[in-house]
C-alpha cells in the first residue's frame, strides 16, 4: 500500500545560463550551491520493504495514446546493479557517458552505474552540436571508459565520415553499448574499422517495460556481426511461434520475443489500472494457451553462434503475401553504406485497410541534403533489397518525404504510422517529437501511386 510522503519535496535550482535564476524570479528558490552546503539534523533512516514494493513510475512512450504508467518495484535495484557490474563490467575505476533524456528509462538505469562506484558524466545538450563529434570530445577529455548511445549516433558518425580512432585519443574506452534500435551488420564492421581496437560494441534489447536488458552484452564472450550476445542473467529469453506461442528458438526462424519465467525487474502493476486489466492485456494475453511475458519485439536466434538478432517491433512486422519480416531488415539495406551518400533516413511500414485482402509495404525515403530522388535510385534500392533479402521483400511503393516522425528519445514511430495509413485514427502522445509530421501520413490511406519498377 502506498503512503503519501510526510513532507513536500524540496526544490533547488541549477542555473545554466545568464544571471542566477533566483534573481529573475519574484519568489526566490534555493540553488544547487545551497544544497551542497546544507546540513540536516534529521537522522538518515531506512525502512525495510518487500522486494515488490513500488519504487518508481516510468512512463512508456505512448506514441498512439496515453503512456502506460508502469510501476517498477524495489527489486529493480538488484537488477540494475547486475547489468552494470556483471554485463557492463563497471567498477569504481570507470567513467560513464550515457546519453539519455530524463524521461527515458535509461536515466533510471544509470543508478546501477552509480551503485558500482563508477563516475557518470552529466551533459546538458545535443550530441549533434556544434557537430557530430561532440560526444567524442567529451569521451577524450574525461577519459571515459563506457559510452551508452544509440545505433543512430553510430550511423551519424559513419555518415559524416568521422574516424574516431584517428581523430581522438579514445584509448580509455572499453565498451560502447547501443540500444533503442537494431544495429546493422555494416555498423558493426564500421565500428571495428574506426573505433579503438580494445573497445567492445554491444547492442542490447529491453525496454521501458522491463527497465533492463533482456538480451545483453557478455564482456568475456565472442561477438558476432549483427548479433546480441546472450540473454541477460536471470532472463528466460525465448523466440515463440507467432500463432501457437511454442518455442521456435532452435529453428533460427524469427518470432515473438518472450520471457517464459518471472524476472527481477518485472513491473508489479500499472498505476490506476483497476484489476490489472491493462497490465495483463499488455504483456500476458498475446497467446491464448501459453502464459509468457510478450515483449512485442520480433527476434531470431542463431543456434551456431548462440546470438540473437532483432528485426523490429512485432506489431510492426510486415506480412505481404504471408512473408513475415521486420523493418530492421529493410533498414540494414537502405541505410547501409551503399546509399549513405544519397539517403538520409527511411521508414518502412505496412498498410492494410479493412477492405484489403493483403498488406501493402511502403518505403518512405528522406533524401540527403542536395540529393534528388530519381528513377535510377529507386531501381537501385529495389535491386539491393531483392539481392540482400528476396524479391518478395521489395516494397510496393517507394515514396519520398521531408521528415520521419520520431519520439523524443529518437525512435522511429512505425506503429502509429501504420495505424493512420490503415484507416485508424489515433490520439498522438506528447512523446512524439514532430506530431504534425505523424498526422500527415493520413494522406497515404488511399495512395495508389506509381507501382514498382520491374527488376
Amino acid at each position: 500500500m502506498l503512503v503519501q510522503l510526510p513532507h513536500k519535496p524540496e526544490f533547488y535550482i541549477i542555473p545554466i545560463a545568464g544571471r542566477p535564476l533566483t534573481e529573475q524570479l519574484d519568489q526566490p528558490f534555493r540553488t544547487y550551491d545551497d544544497f551542497l552546503t546544507a546540513t540536516s539534523s534529521e537522522p538518515l533512516t531506512y525502512t525495510r520493504v518487500s522486494f515488490s514494493h513500488p519504487l518508481i513510475i516510468c512512463y512508456s512512450s505512448g506514441t498512439t495514446g496515453a503512456p502506460k504508467c508502469i510501476v517498477h518495484q524495489h527489486g529493480l535495484i538488484l537488477n540494475l546493479k547486475k547489468i552494470s557490474m556483471l554485463h557492463n563490467s563497471l567498477s569504481p575505476k570507470d567513467t560513464v557517458l550515457q546519453y539519455s533524456s530524463t524521461s527515458w528509462v535509461l536515466f533510471y538505469i544509470m543508478n546501477g552505474h552509480l551503485s558500482t562506484g563508477a563516475t557518470t558524466i552529466l551533459y546538458d545538450g545535443s550530441p549533434m552540436w556544434p557537430d557530430v563529434k561532440q560526444f567524442l570530445r567529451i569521451l577524450e577529455r574525461h577519459k571515459a571508459t563506457y559510452l551508452g548511445t544509440s545505433p543512430r549516433y553510430i550511423f551519424e558518425l559513419e555518415k559524416a565520415g568521422v574516424s574516431p580512432k584517428h581523430e581522438f585519443d579514445l584509448s580509455s574506452l572499453k565498451m560502447v553499448n547501443t540500444t533503442g534500435a537494431t544495429m546493422s551488420e555494416s555498423q558493426y564492421r564500421w565500428f571495428y574499422a574506426n573505433m579503438p581496437p580494445k573497445a567492445q560494441i554491444s547492442n542490447s534489447a529491453g525496454g521501458t517495460d522491463t527497465a533492463t536488458s533482456l538480451a545483453a552484452v557478455d564482456p568475456a564472450g565472442p561477438l558476432h556481426v549483427g548479433e546480441m550476445q546472450i540473454p541477460a542473467l536471470g532472463i528466460d529469453l525465448d523466440v515463440a511461434d507467432p500463432t501457437t506461442g511454442q518455442s521456435i528458438r532452435q529453428t533460427g526462424q524469427p518470432g515473438e520475443m518472450v520471457v517464459r519465467k518471472p524476472f527481477p525487474s518485472m513491473p508489479p502493476f500499472f498505476w490506476g489500472d483497476k484489476d490489472n486489466k491493462i497490465y495483463k492485456a499488455a504483456y500476458f494475453e498475446r497467446f491464448d494457451n501459453v502464459d509468457v511475458w510478450a515483449q512485442h519485439d520480433w527476434l531470431s536466434y542463431n543456434p551456431k553462434t548462440r546470438g540473437f538478432m532483432m528485426h523490429g517491433r512485432s506489431d510492426g512486422v510486415l506480412n505481404p503475401s504471408g512473408i513475415r519480416f521486420g523493418s530492421g531488415e529493410i533498414y540494414a539495406v537502405t541505410e547501409g553504406p551503399k546509399f549513405q551518400s544519397e539517403i538520409a533516413d527511411t521508414l518502412c511500414v505496412g498498410r492494410r485497410r479493412p477492405t484489403d485482402n493483403d498488406e501493402t509495404v511502403f518505403l518512405f525515403v528522406v533524401m540527403a541534403r542536395g540529393k534528388a530522388f530519381t528513377k535510377d535510385l529507386e531501381k537501385r534500392v529495389r535491386q539491393a533489397i531483392a539481392e540482400a533479402l528476396s524479391p518478395r521483400h521489395v516494397p510496393k511503393f517507394i515514396v519520398t518525404i521531408d521528415e520521419i516522425p520520431m519520439t523524443v528519445n529518437g525512435k522511429k514511430v512505425e506503429t502509429a504510422v501504420k495505424s493512420l495509413m490503415s484507416g485508424r485514427d489515433i490520439k498522438v502522445s506528447s512523446t512524439v517529437m514532430n506530431p504534425d509530421c505523424l498526422l500527415s501520413f493520413r494522406k497515404f490511406r488511399d495512395y495508389e501511386g506509381p507501382r514498382e519498377s520491374k527488376l
